[in-house]
């Protein structure tokens, strides 16, 4: 179990590996999922997060969208 930012992580992961299916809506689902306001996230290849789920979820969108729209 983590509490450290899941955000920079991923986006390296992302930089990195470009596994991430990038859709026009994939902020939009990151989103509804964050307004679930979990607290616990299950990540598929690292340890679970502890927190703010919502924001971390919010954030990731961000950086997602930014990433779209550069495409």
């Amino acid at each position: 179990m983590t509490t450290d930012d899941l955000v920079e992580p991923a986006v390296a992961a992302e930089q990195m590996f470009h596994a991430t299916c990038l859709a026009p809506h994939a902020a939009t689902t990151l989103r509804q999922l964050g307004d679930l306001s979990h607290t616990t996230l299950a990540i598929m290849h690292g340890m679970s997060f502890r927190g703010d789920g919502k924001a971390a979820l919010y954030d990731l969108a961000a950086v997602y969208e930014d990433l779209i729209a550069a495409a």
